[in-house]
């Protein structure tokens, strides 16, 4: 059961819909069907054409081929090599996401110190005219204070 409601199409778009769809079936030339078969790559992990991929991905196939070639001679070093440097990024984006975490903490810190000092300041009463408190602050012998009214947008 969907919980959103189906779109209900008049017969007019219908028929509109399906002169649209005779109309055009996608690439028929070898060149449209190879370009069309590019514009929606994203990340390669399917792709069967590995060096279109690369290029395609801005990632260098004398390097592919260069770790391709130190697996099949020495596989413990190259795995190693490759073990390394998947812990070093890890452990680089760990240190990463705890950077950020701790920016932002200090962020919301920083933000709630400002709103508490802003409500502890004592503000002029700006509603009335300074002969006449505002409600807040009649009865006070001092100054009229309190915490002036948001302003609302005029659109």
């Amino acid at each position: 059961m969907s919980l959103t409601t189906k779109r209900k199409v008049t017969e007019k778009k219908l028929a509109a819909n399906r002169a649209n769809g005779r109309k055009s079936r996608g690439a028929v030339t070898p060149e449209g069907k190879a370009r069309a078969a590019k514009a929606n790559l994203r990340h390669g992990f399917y792709s069967q054409a590995d060096q279109e991929v690369l290029l395609a991905l801005g990632e260098d196939p004398a390097e592919y081929r260069r770790m391709m070639k130190s697996l099949e001679t020495d596989l413990a070093e190259a795995m190693e090599a490759q073990v390394v440097g998947s812990i070093g990024r890890t452990f680089w984006r760990m240190q990463r996401a705890a950077r950020i975490q701790d920016g932002l903490a200090l962020k919301r810190v920083r933000k709630g110190m400002e709103m508490e000092e802003f409500v502890a300041s004592p503000r002029r009463c700006t509603f009335f005219k300074p002969t006449r408190p505002c409600a807040p602050c009649i009865g006070r012998s001092t100054t009229p204070i309190h915490l002036p009214r948001p302003r609302t947008s005029r659109t």
